[in-house]
């Protein structure tokens, strides 16, 4: 589950998107470049998690202690954990969202050639 394993997947992943966005015309549309933005944070999100889940799993650490009331304390999963998977959903979710703009700003650019408001979106207006 190493870092080295996971940055070149989310890399590749999103070399993907930005060629297939290129390909479709909607490489500077406004919604696909904010989304696309978003999902380059999550990116770096999950690179920091991902370290901190490869520290804790080195340093024994899948567990921590927490206290709660009156000092007792309790054994948890390490808070990192399940916080990646979340981050991964939302992250995917983010990828379902630019391959929807991709593939919708693409048809509507084929069916309205001559829309002014298509061209504004996908940010070809001169």
């Amino acid at each position: 589950m190493g870092k080295a394993n996971k940055a070149p997947e989310w890399r590749n992943r999103l070399q993907e998107i930005k060629d297939r966005a290129e390909k479709s015309g909607v490489e500077q549309n406004v919604f696909f470049l904010s989304t696309l933005e978003r999902y380059e944070f999550q990116i770096k999100i999950l690179d920091e998690l991902q370290r901190a889940i490869d520290e804790a799993i080195s340093g024994d650490d899948v567990t921590v202690k927490k206290q709660y009331v009156k000092n007792r304390e309790n054994v948890v999963i390490n808070p990192v954990l399940p916080e990646y998977s979340r981050q991964v959903a939302g992250a995917n979710k983010t990828v379902e969202t630019l391959m929807k703009i991709i593939k919708s700003f693409a048809s509507d650019k084929e069916e309205h050639p001559d829309d002014p408001l298509m061209d504004i979106l996908n940010g070809t207006v001169e």
